[in-house]
């Protein structure tokens, strides 16, 4: 279960995907008609070598800036790789990113900012690392943070 943010509309996803130049994979675009973003119940996934963290996922025009899809791709755009789109964060700023292009579409991906390349350097995927083949693979994964306190 996801505590969802208010809905939103396939207009509203087509100005976002004009704006960024990009298609959405359509099960991203199915989450966000169903979901739109949100802060899932079960929300922490394994990165690496057993570390751990949550996941909130951005939303389409969500009149918030913490969680707004579109400004964050804008904030992001020029550190990550082209074909990349932040749909998540965890408490320490890094990124889930879905690839929207290419032959790794609809994949997601942890986004480390500690080791994300220099200002005058071209991003690259050395600071990320691969989590699953598609969105509902990640979120399947997902498990209970045992600290939560949910009502």
């Amino acid at each position: 279960m996801i505590m969802k943010n208010e809905p939103t509309s396939r207009d509203a996803i087509a100005r976002l995907e004009g704006e960024l130049g990009l298609t959405l994979p359509a099960e991203y675009v199915e989450f966000l008609l169903d979901q739109n973003g949100g802060l899932p119940h079960d929300n922490i996934f394994a990165v690496g070598d057993g570390n751990k963290s949550g996941v909130r996922f951005f939303g389409v025009e969500t009149g918030h800036d913490y969680d707004d899809l579109g400004k964050t791709a804008r904030t992001f755009r020029a550190r990550l790789p082209s074909g990349f789109l932040p749909i998540g964060d965890d408490p320490g700023r890094n990124l889930i990113a879905i690839a929207a292009s290419g032959p790794d579409a609809g994949s997601i991906w942890f986004w480390d900012h500690e080791l994300e390349a220099d200002e005058d350097e071209e991003p690259t995927r050395d600071n990320m690392v691969r989590m699953t083949a598609t969105l509902s693979e990640f979120i399947a994964g997902l498990t209970l943070d045992p600290d939560a306190d949910w009502a």
